[in-house]
């Protein structure tokens, strides 16, 4: 699982790089969506018993920095997503 969320970060930080190289400043970031995804598993009954049995957080993927320029999401989602998080990626992504 610790292996899965490594290779959606890593994910999440290629789609980013893409993005800015085609930079349409006017299209929502696919960063977003699978975003939204990885959210929907870290919230279902299988992303909190894992996190719960094992320490490992589902939401721990998510990397912020590709859209941080999007003030709507880290004003009301980011806030939301770092309660999924484990105390270490919070520590981490505290420098945002």
């Amino acid at each position: 699982m610790k292996v899965a969320i490594d290779v959606a970060r890593e994910f999440l930080a290629d789609i980013a790089a893409q993005e800015e190289l085609g930079a349409d400043e006017s299209a929502r970031p696919v960063a977003l969506g699978h975003m939204a995804r990885i959210e929907r598993l870290a919230l279902s009954d299988a992303g909190r018993k894992v996190a719960k049995r094992h320490q490992i957080h589902v939401a721990d993927a998510i990397d912020p920095a590709p859209v941080k320029h999007i003030e709507p999401f880290m004003v009301k989602k980011y806030p939301q997503l770092l309660k999924l998080m484990s105390a270490q990626r919070r520590a981490e992504l505290a420098s945002l």
